[in-house]
């Protein structure tokens, strides 16, 4: 941004013009609540006043003025300061509570196209998710965050132009699982990038039991055990020693399940079982067996609407989930505390 120099009153003295500029920049942004630590300015005349209203506990636009007089003539230095309540991690928005709001609208949830199924990276450097165009066809988008700001999100570098959708980043951040029509595969295929380098490398079919029937919406725990969805409802290929063991069912049906990364919850929707709306539900794990699924109240389960797609921030914060209406789709999101009055303990 510019610098602002205004000069005061009309020069009606003669008086040489003393030397005086900012140091520094002449815009700063800075956090809600952080500190500020002015670099100030130069001048060749000791009597500068410093007039102020900037107050970092309030988002906004503020000013610094540095005012120096010489006999009649009157200059002033102005530098702005922006507290923001700019969120790096979530975007540029402030943390949302506990009603449900669209998540980066005109970012990543856009009118002309529906949204769903996304994920971080636990270093908050990534952001994958599917976006669906106006044709009904499904790609893997991505944005990353780089030198303090996200940027545009695209077809991730790691994508074909074919059918693919519903990424998940594990908990240790090794590994992007996704679906995907690659390969002239006719049928949704799992496929599996690592991060390794620096960067997201070319993925690889996954080739420990997953493909072996039907699979799709992958969900990791932090112990490397794989959740995901079948045409029976939900299966766990649980890993023992180094090796992965044969699918089986958990006993839950429903859909896009979410495996909390201690597997002491887990959140699912009811896709498939003939409701009227799909709706999310969240389970426990008691005595090594999932409770009952509750439904989520009208809060998430708007009526008239289906939500699909649950998932927790790798902060543990958030709560997203997709929310489809007359057939189109946002991400949402809301405070993840919305979920401790249905935990077994309360």
């Amino acid at each position: 941004m510019v610098s602002l120099l205004i000069l005061l009153a009309s020069c009606v003295s003669e008086t040489e013009a003393p030397t005086f500029y900012l140091l520094g920049e002449d815009t700063y942004t800075i956090m809600q609540g952080d500190t500020f630590d002015d670099p100030g300015f130069f001048s060749s005349i000791d009597t500068v006043e410093v007039v102020s209203n900037l107050d970092t506990t309030i988002p906004g636009m503020y000013t610094i003025e540095y005012r120096l007089s010489l006999g009649e003539e009157r200059y002033v230095l102005v530098r702005d300061i922006v507290v923001t309540i700019f969120i790096g991690n979530y975007f540029v928005q402030a943390d949302v509570g506990l009603i449900p709001e669209i998540f980066a609208p005109d970012f990543i949830s856009t009118s002309s196209t529906s949204e769903f199924a996304g994920t971080f990276s636990p270093d908050y450097k990534y952001y994958f998710f599917t976006r669906r165009n106006i044709w009904n066809v499904n790609r893997l988008y991505y944005s990353t965050y780089i030198d303090g700001e996200w940027t545009i999100p695209e077809m991730s570098p790691i994508s074909e132009d074919v059918a693919e959708f519903e990424p998940f980043i594990t908990p240790d951040g090794t590994y992007l699982y996704f679906g995907s029509k690659r390969d002239g595969n006719s049928n949704l295929v799992i496929f599996r990038s690592e991060y390794s380098g620096g960067d997201w490398q070319d993925p690889v079919f996954v080739d420990n039991g997953l493909n072996v029937g039907f699979a799709m919406y992958i969900s990791v725990s932090s112990n490397h055990n794989i959740y995901y969805t079948t045409m029976d409802g939900i299966y766990i290929l649980e890993y023992i020693d180094g090796d992965y063991l044969s699918g089986v069912p958990i006993g839950i049906d429903g859909a896009h399940s979410f495996i909390a990364p201690d597997e002491t919850y887990m959140l699912l929707d009811d896709s498939g079982l003939g409701n009227d709306n799909t709706s999310i539900y969240i389970t426990y794990s008691i005595d090594g067996e999932w409770s009952d699924p509750v439904k989520l109240d009208e809060t998430i389960n708007q009526e008239g609407t289906n939500q699909i797609c649950p998932s927790i921030s790798p902060d543990g914060k958030f709560l997203f989930f997709s929310r489809f209406t007359d057939g189109a789709a946002d991400i949402y999101w809301v405070d993840a505390s919305i979920l401790d009055k249905y935990s077994p303990t309360n």
